[in-house]
């Protein structure tokens, strides 16, 4: 595991199985269970990595045009890993299709 950055309560890292380039797992150091579980100070730090991480991916890939950001949790929302996480997913235009449009 590679530590792409970190601050006190949190740190970040790639996934190991991405489901697009540069996809990355914001975690907390402290076991949580999911992140209802952390505390607000931890949530803050996750935040703040997941802003700064952005930046990093955005400069690091010109055509990254929006995120994905966001986490599963439990088993019925297939949350796989049972310690709390953050998933932030580069996403470009066209790597998949737009969402239908709303009816009425």
């Amino acid at each position: 595991m590679s530590v792409l950055c970190e601050n006190d309560l949190a740190f970040a890292m790639h996934d190991k199985y991405p489901v697009r380039p540069l996809h990355s797992l914001i975690l907390p150091k402290r076991h949580a269970f999911d992140v209802f579980d952390t505390t607000l100070d931890e949530r803050e730090c996750m935040h703040r990595l997941a802003e700064a991480l952005r930046g990093d991916i955005m400069r690091a890939d010109p055509s990254v045009g929006g995120f994905n950001f966001g986490s599963n949790i439990g088993a019925a929302a297939g949350q796989k890993i049972f310690h709390a996480h953050l998933h932030l997913i580069p996403r470009r235009a066209g790597d998949t299709p737009p969402p239908p449009a709303r009816q009425g």
